[in-house]
């Protein structure tokens, strides 16, 4: 059986860990990169991991999807607010039975891509990893790193992702493990809808937040509303889960949610599917995540006020 070819469409903090992890290890990798392409071809790609060492990636780079072979796994480590670019993105570097894996925060992006993309297979991944990319061909990677993913149509062929599943595990450095999508993204909307919009609204780091009596009580709270609205699509998150997500933020190192990195560097946020989607997607089901739809309608606002300056 032939190795998997790979290509990363949005090579950021998200896609430039994972794919430099699979190129580290030996897989071939192809990088489509924007912004920073001159430098990255001229330099190499810098995984600078405080867990792991320092890599670098030295090949493979592309300004343009045209310009990339046809690959078995497309990983897309974009932002969400660039998701309508991906009908344009991904069809250069399809083959037969390509498969195009979404490793971003939120939920829906999977149903928005498959309405553009019907005949493509799409899968879906969850990253629990705190990685930053300050500056140009340079990937810091600080803690955590593991991995899930999961098949967007439950009854579909998952024999690739099982294999990506098994090049992600034979890097040694993080773990890599099949699971219901649906399930995997509510869980993370745990942790990433409180305290990435809080951290905006409050100009402050997890620290801070994970302290503060009344900041606490309102993560709490929307943590509660987001379970609720799992539960009313099928996804049973116990109830521990809120105080698992606490627990866990209690005993991270400060950290700058992705949202607050985006809007300190004047970036969009990504509220559609972070915020906007899921409190659709639960009021489909009869449950009203009041807090979380006011915390969408602040940052808009917060977004909004900035554009008028």
């Amino acid at each position: 059986m032939n190795n998997l070819v790979y290509g990363v469409i949005g090579t950021g903090a998200i896609g430039g860990f994972y794919g430099g992890l699979l190129a580290d290890a030996g897989a071939e990798v192809h990088f489509l990169l924007h912004s920073d392409y001159e430098y990255v071809k001229a330099n190499g790609l810098t995984i600078d991991s405080k867990v792991f060492g320092i890599k670098k990636v030295n090949r493979y780079f592309y300004a343009s999807p045209q310009q990339m072979p046809p690959c078995d796994v497309i990983i897309v480590g974009l932002k969400t607010v660039q998701n309508h670019l991906l009908k344009d993105l991904i069809p250069p570097l399809l083959k037969k039975n390509s498969l195009v894996i979404l490793i971003q925060n939120g939920l829906g992006m999977e149903e928005d891509l498959h309405s553009q993309l019907s005949d493509v297979q799409i899968a879906g991944g969850v990253a629990y990893i705190a990685a930053s990319k300050f500056s140009a061909g340079v990937i810091t990677h600080q803690e955590l790193g593991n991995l899930m993913l999961g098949m967007f149509e439950t009854n579909a062929d998952a024999s690739v992702l099982e294999r990506v599943i098994n090049d992600f595990n034979q890097t040694q450095k993080i773990k890599c493990a099949y699971k219901n999508l649906n399930e995997i993204r509510w869980q993370k909307l745990v942790w990433n809808i409180p305290f990435n919009g809080l951290s905006v609204i409050l100009d402050e780091q997890t620290d801070a937040m994970i302290f503060d009596v009344n900041a606490n009580l309102l993560a709490k709270q929307m943590m509660e509303e987001v379970i609720q609205g799992a539960r009313a699509n099928g996804v049973l998150l116990p109830d521990k889960t809120v105080t698992d997500s606490l627990t866990l933020t209690e005993n991270m190192k400060p950290y700058s949610p992705s949202m607050k990195l985006d809007f300190d560097n004047h970036r969009p946020m990504e509220i559609k599917y972070m915020y906007e989607k899921p409190v659709e997607i639960a009021m489909r089901s009869g449950v009203h995540m009041s807090k979380v739809e006011m915390l969408a309608k602040l940052l808009r606002t917060v977004e909004g006020k900035r554009h008028r300056k």
